[in-house]
C-alpha cells in the first residue's frame, strides 16, 4: 500500500492494560401474520380477510419461521367442518414435503405454514378461496368447502436465490450457531466438495481454506464468496451453482467438466476472523476476541506484546510488555489507532500503510532500520 513494503504488527493482548485517567397476491397475507402473536388455544386470523385462521395446539421452538422457497416437512390431518376426515399423512406414516410460497399446495397452506415455528402443531381453517374453491377436489371435498387441517411443522430446509439470478441457490442442511454472520471484509474459513454429474471434481484441503469474501482469491469459486455472508458458524449448505459462479466458459477439462456446466457443492462455514478497516486503510484482523466493551481512549496508559515485520516477513521489532500512552506520539500513528480498537486480552494482526507508519522516509525501531514507504 503505497510502497514496496508494508508494515505489519501482531499485537498480543495478554499484557494489554489501560487506565482511563444492534408476496402474496393480496397484501393480505403475511403482513398481519408477522405482527400477530398466536396464543395456544386462541383462534386468530392469518390473513386480513379472515380467509385463513390459525389456532395453536402446541407451541413450537424459537422465533424462526420458514420463508418463501424453503422446503418444509409437515404432518397433517385434513377434515371437513363436520369432522369427516378426507386425508392424513399420519395415517400413511409419511411426512408431506413442499416448497413454501411456490403455489405447490392450496393457498391457505402457503399462508398458514409460513407463520409456524419448528415443532408447532396448529389447526388451519381455510375458506374455499384459500382451499379448492368452487371446484372441490374429487369425491371427498365438495365445491365451496371450508377445510380444517391439523398441521405439525416438523422441520424445513432454507433455500435462497442469493443473487436473484438463479446462479447461486443455497439450501441449508444443518443450522449454524447463534445469529451472527460474517461481513464482506471478514476472513472466513470454509470446507467444501464440488460435484459435476455426481462426480467429485474439487474439494478443500483438510482444515478448509481461508479467504475474504469481498476479494476472494482465484482458486475460490465465486459462488462461495456469495454464500458465506448469509451463513452462520458451523452451518452446512447444499449449493447449486450456475456456470458464471463456477468454472464459467472454460469448464474444468481435466476433471471432465465441460464449459457452461452447472455444479453442486457441499459447503460448510467453519468460522471466521473479524476484520476491521480503520481510518487511513489500516486493516485489523482479529485473532482472539474477548467479551466486554471497554477499550483504551486517547491518553490511556497501555502495555502490549508486539512483533513488527515488513511485508516480506523481515522482523524489525519484537517486544513484550511495551508500555506507552496512546495518542501521545510515543509510537507510530497506526499503532495508536489499532490499540484503541482492542479490548484487554485481545490479539490481532494489523496491516499499517506507510502514511500511518514510518512514512516515505522510513525510520528506526529498536536499533533496526525500517525502509522508506514501508
Amino acid at each position: 500500500l503505497g510502497g514496496n513494503h508494508q508494515l505489519r504488527s501482531a499485537i498480543m493482548g495478554d499484557n494489554l492494560y489501560f487506565e482511563d485517567l444492534k408476496e402474496a397476491e393480496d397484501s393480505s397475507d403475511l403482513d398481519l401474520a408477522e405482527l400477530e402473536e398466536f396464543e395456544v388455544g386462541v383462534e386468530k386470523n392469518v390473513t386480513k380477510d379472515g380467509g385463513v385462521k390459525k389456532e395453536v395446539k402446541t407451541k413450537g421452538n424459537g422465533h424462526r419461521r420458514p420463508e418463501k422457497g424453503d422446503k418444509v416437512f409437515v404432518h397433517y390431518v385434513g377434515t371437513l367442518l363436520d369432522g369427516t376426515k378426507f386425508d392424513s399423512s399420519r395415517d400413511r406414516g409419511d411426512p408431506f414435503t413442499f416448497e413454501l410460497g411456490e403455489g405447490r399446495v392450496i393457498k391457505g397452506w402457503d399462508e398458514g405454514v409460513a407463520t409456524m415455528a419448528k415443532g408447532e402443531v396448529a389447526v388451519l381453517t381455510c375458506e374455499p378461496q384459500y382451499a379448492y374453491g368452487d371446484r372441490g377436489a374429487g369425491p371427498t371435498i365438495p365445491p365451496n368447502s371450508t377445510l380444517k387441517f391439523e398441521v405439525e411443522l416438523l422441520s424445513w430446509q432454507s433455500t435462497k436465490d442469493l443473487n436473484g439470478d438463479g446462479g447461486v441457490i443455497k439450501t441449508v442442511l444443518q443450522d449454524g450457531e447463534s445469529w451472527e454472520q460474517p461481513k464482506p471484509e471478514d476472513e472466513v474459513r470454509v470446507e467444501y466438495k464440488v460435484y459435476y454429474n455426481k462426480e467429485l471434481v474439487l474439494s478443500s484441503p483438510e482444515g478448509g481454506v481461508e479467504f475474504c469474501s469481498k476479494d476472494p482469491p482465484s482458486g475460490v469459486l465465486p459462488a462461495f464468496a456469495s454464500c458465506v455472508t448469509s451463513m452462520k458458524k458451523g452451518e452446512r449448505s447444499k449449493v447449486s451453482i450456475g456456470p458464471e459462479y463456477g468454472f464459467g466458459d472454460q469448464g474444468l477439462p481435466e476433471k471432465g467438466v465441460p464449459p457452461g456446466a452447472r455444479l453442486k457443492a457441499d459447503l460448510t462455514l467453519v468460522g471466521w476472523k473479524t476484520v476491521k478497516v480503520l481510518e487511513g486503510n489500516i486493516r485489523v484482523k482479529m485473532l482472539e476476541e474477548k467479551e466486554g466493551y471497554q477499550k483504551p481512549n486517547e491518553g490511556s496508559k497501555v502495555a502490549v506484546d508486539l512483533v513488527g515485520s515488513l511485508e516480506d516477513g523481515t522482523v524489525f521489532d519484537d517486544r513484550k510488555g511495551h508500555a506507552f500512552v496512546t495518542d501521545d506520539e510515543q509510537v507510530v500513528k497506526g499503532l495508536d489507532k489499532v490499540v484503541m480498537e482492542l479490548k484487554k486480552g485481545e490479539k490481532c494482526l494489523a496491516t499499517i500503510p506507510p502514511e500511518h507508519g514510518y512514512g516515505d522516509e522510513g525510520g528506526e525501531c529498536g536499533g533496526r532500520a525500517v525502509p522508506s514507504a514501508a
